[in-house]
């Protein structure tokens, strides 16, 4: 700081510490004066008997309890009787102690507590019998019981149920054998509406590995998957309708089973189109029935049928026409 500025400063900074020392000084006497009047209030209550919230001497316990009741229960409810002043009624002249403001306030205390007590009472009912469905008695899993002999909560069925949907009261439908041995029959008849299904569903189930033909070169048999049998060996075409509804059933082989993905029915129609394929691919003109005719002679093919992925290979006509491949 400047020389001049503290020389400037000085003298006010002398008169401001004065003022200062002399507030202090004072205050300090208003507080002993202020201090003094307290104790000798609390002398003179001690004197007549009369403590802070209680009066030990002058009011019995029985008028206190009076006192407090007519405080919180007024012959007027609400704010008006809350701020009556103290020549009507008020708690002052019951209690000379109490200000107004401290009477409204004990008032407010008490009307609020049994507000607060009634709202808790109404809401215990409900609190005591709510019960949700995700909170219900039940045994959990597996959890020991003392109910039962063998301490299992959980319980084998009775002894003969049957599940919804699982009553195969027809043997032969559902397995496709009799007794131990397939069946050759179809268990219903065969229509043009039932071949057509089990060639919807052979198309969709059976292609990927048989191909549309049945010869076993499907498409993920040319990728190197393992080859099924042809369906038009000599031991296919002998064998009973049931036997394929079997394989279908319960799988064989590299082949897994489907019936979880093919309904029994239709596993029906899947063997009578493979029947029908069978027969397609091993026809000859004895076959077709009497007064029938054929709109021309079947072509001679050479080698093994063809699949959809290979083309036929047909061997040169009687006429001198050309082989095609």
């Amino acid at each position: 700081m400047r020389p001049w500025v503290a020389r400037a400063f000085s003298p006010g900074m002398r008169v401001f510490l004065f003022c200062k020392a002399f507030g202090n000084a004072a205050g300090n006497g208003e507080t002993a004066t202020t201090s003094a009047k307290a104790a000798a209030k609390r002398r003179q209550n001690a004197a007549h008997g009369v403590s802070r919230g209680s009066a030990t001497a002058k009011y019995s316990a029985a008028q206190r309890r009076k006192v407090l009741q007519q405080i919180s229960a007024g012959p007027n409810h609400g704010l008006r009787a809350f701020c009556r002043p103290a020549g009507a009624w008020s708690s002052t002249s019951l209690d000379p102690r109490l200000t107004p403001w401290a009477a409204f306030w004990r008032r407010f205390a008490a009307h609020t507590r049994r507000a607060s007590i009634l709202l808790m009472a109404s809401f215990l009912p409900l609190a005591a019998c709510r019960q949700d469905m995700h909170d219900q008695p039940r045994f959990k899993p597996l959890r020991e019981s003392d109910f039962y002999a063998d301490l299992r909560s959980a319980r084998p069925p009775v002894e003969g149920t049957v599940a919804r949907g699982q009553l195969h009261e027809d043997a032969y439908f559902y397995g496709g054998k009799i007794g131990n041995n397939p069946g050759d029959y179809m268990p219903f008849a065969v229509t043009a509406d039932v071949l057509a299904r089990g060639q919807e569903r052979y198309n969709i189930y059976c292609v990927p590995c048989h191909s549309q033909l049945g010869d076993g070169n499907g498409m993920i048999v040319q990728r190197g998957f393992r080859r099924p049998p042809s369906f038009h060996t000599d031991r296919l075409r002998k064998a009973p309708l049931g036997y394929f509804f079997d394989v279908m059933t319960n799988g064989f082989g590299a082949m897994p089973d489907y019936a979880s993905q093919i309904a029994p029915r239709d596993r029906w129609c899947i063997v009578a189109y493979i029947r029908a394929l069978q027969l397609s691919q091993a026809a000859t003109v004895a076959d077709v029935p009497t007064g029938q005719k054929v709109p021309s002679e079947p072509r001679q093919l050479r080698g093994d049928p063809p699949s959809g992925a290979t083309l036929p290979e047909l061997v040169a006509k009687p006429d001198g026409g050309q082989e095609r491949k």
